[in-house]
């Protein structure tokens, strides 16, 4: 930073966070660092802020954790939240996290939580005997139309015969990437 003017003076200098649209809802700047700087007339410095993973992290109501989403984060280098300078992107590869499920889950959540998906296909597999590329096709295929929870629509509309108890105990293994 410059100060271009013929006096000295102080200037603070702020870092804001923009996060990437996720499940939930985030300021839209949110303030992360500054730095109180002074500068003489015609003086030059360079001002460095840290960002730590912390800075990232939204807690998540339902994991009760912390979390980062992974994505594009917008930093803002600015004099006040309504008068940035510069603007940035940073892509976060942050490790997925799924929210746990149980038997009243929609088909579609079961889908879009990779690792459980995994575990109640297999699980399915094992009670019907078709392929497991042939399950994966028909769950994605009907998961649209599906209002209902998971249990009654594997034992109701495709007629698979497994209890509450062993869709749980699938659904309840740890769900970690």
């Amino acid at each position: 930073m410059t100060n271009r003017g013929d006096r000295a003076g102080k200037e603070i200098v702020q870092l804001y966070l923009t996060a990437p649209r996720g499940d939930l809802a985030r300021e839209v700047l949110a303030l992360k660092a500054f730095a109180k700087v002074h500068l003489e007339a015609g003086e030059s410095k360079t001002v460095t802020m840290t960002l730590e993973w912390q800075d990232f992290a939204c807690f998540h109501p339902g994991m009760a954790d912390w979390v980062v989403d992974p994505g594009e984060y917008q930093l803002h280098v600015a004099r006040s939240s309504r008068d940035i300078a510069l603007s940035t992107v940073v892509k976060l590869c942050a490790t997925p996290y799924y929210l746990p499920l149980k038997a009243d889950n929609s088909l579609q959540q079961l889908i879009a939580t990779p690792p459980a998906f995994d575990r109640v296909v297999k699980l399915l597999v094992s009670k019907n005997g078709l392929p497991e590329a042939l399950m994966r096709e028909k769950l994605i295929a009907i998961a649209p139309d599906l209002f209902c929870g998971l249990f009654i629509a594997l034992t109701e509309f495709l007629a698979i015969d497994i209890t509450q108890q062993e869709l749980e105990a699938a659904l309840a293994e740890p769900a970690t990437v």
